[in-house]
């Protein structure tokens, strides 16, 4: 029929016609090119799988052919006017996505998911934590938890791995808000670690967002010059330096750069350095043999290195502390003036 032949041309055509469209986490609008069912997959696969319905219908698809796919099981809800396409299996990362596809534009990553994502928390929250720009009303739903801004500008959301997120020194705030004290401290230690954040750009984002906040009074004795880090790196790390804190002892500067090596625990005025043994980073004769070199390194400094196992820290707790007390004092009341006779 000539209406047919007609009707094919122009659904051609259609194919051909590149229609742009915005996807998450890319600034510049993306173009796709096909039949409805090619264009939606090169959205979803910008997108870990995830389109919004205002991302379907932008490349041309009704409500209807949504929805119609939906009821044949390619395309499975997953939000209100979100959807994962294929399969609902899980996928790195797949939960933020979808929870940012079903918010406008301008949202972020925030709170304790924006630090997980940083890499400044272990584990992301029970929701997913989405911070909306200024004006935005939109309200939680199940699995998401939304966070409202009267400070947040464009300049204050990143990407990173193809997410937009608050920036490392406004999520560290937010996290001082919500989290516990030695967790926030150990994410603002991890931060400055890696040089995500410095002290500076901390003071400055607590002088732009932190007004009236309950977490800024925690982050700015965090940021302040001269606080010793107190990065550790495994459970049991973390385990012997509260032993030490709740023994009263003096706090030590943790994963301390010394004469070429990592100390743990460093106390600089007693010239004394506390090692865990771990399994996983002292087995081996590679490690043997830099654990050796360390040895004798810091011998040849006047320093002391005591090494501690898993079994002194649970099973012998307060032989641990006394062993390390008598220490500190036998070493600090050596040392006249207080202060390290070695250099660094």
């Amino acid at each position: 029929m000539p209406g047919e032949g007609l009707g094919s041309l122009v659904g051609l055509r259609a194919e051909n016609v590149a229609t742009p469209v915005r996807v998450l986490g890319v600034r510049e609008l993306i173009k796709v090119s096909g039949t409805p069912d090619q264009r939606m997959a090169r959205v979803a696969a910008a997108q870990r799988g995830r389109v919004a319905l205002r991302q379907l219908m932008a490349i041309g698809m009704t409500s209807a052919m949504v929805y119609g796919r939906v009821d044949k099981g390619s395309l499975h809800v997953l939000h209100r006017a979100v959807f994962a396409v294929g399969h609902t299996g899980p996928i790195e990362l797949g939960e933020e996505t979808a929870a940012l596809l079903a918010y406008c534009d301008g949202a972020g990553l925030s709170y304790r998911s924006a630090n997980w994502l940083w890499g400044f928390l272990k584990e992301p929250g029970e929701e997913v934590d989405l911070i909306l720009p200024p004006g935005g009303t939109a309200r939680s739903r199940p699995g998401i938890c939304v966070h409202h801004s009267r400070t947040l500008s464009p300049a204050d959301i990143t990407i990173r791995q193809g997410l937009p997120v608050v920036r490392p020194a406004l999520a560290l705030l937010q996290l001082a808000e919500v989290g516990e004290g030695r967790d926030v401290e150990r994410a603002v230690d991890e931060a400055l670690a890696v040089r995500a954040v410095s002290r500076t750009k901390l003071r400055e984002t607590l002088a732009a967002h932190g007004r009236g906040r309950r977490g800024a009074p925690l982050l700015a004795e965090l940021a302040e010059a001269g606080r010793r880090s107190t990065v550790t790196r495994s459970e049991a790390e973390e385990r012997l330096r509260a032993l030490i804190l709740s023994a009263g002892l003096p706090a030590p500067e943790m994963q301390t750069p010394l004469h070429g090596f990592i100390a743990d625990f460093y106390w600089s005025d007693a010239d004394y350095v506390v090692e865990f043994d771990g399994f996983a980073f002292h087995s081996g004769r590679r490690a043997w043999r830099r654990d050796r070199a360390k040895d004798r390194t810091y011998a040849a400094h006047g320093i002391r290195l005591d090494r501690f196992t898993w079994e002194d820290i649970t099973d012998q707790p307060l032989a641990t502390i006394a062993h390390i007390a008598s220490q500190l004092a036998k070493r600090s009341a050596s040392s006249p003036t207080g202060q390290p006779s070695s250099a660094r």
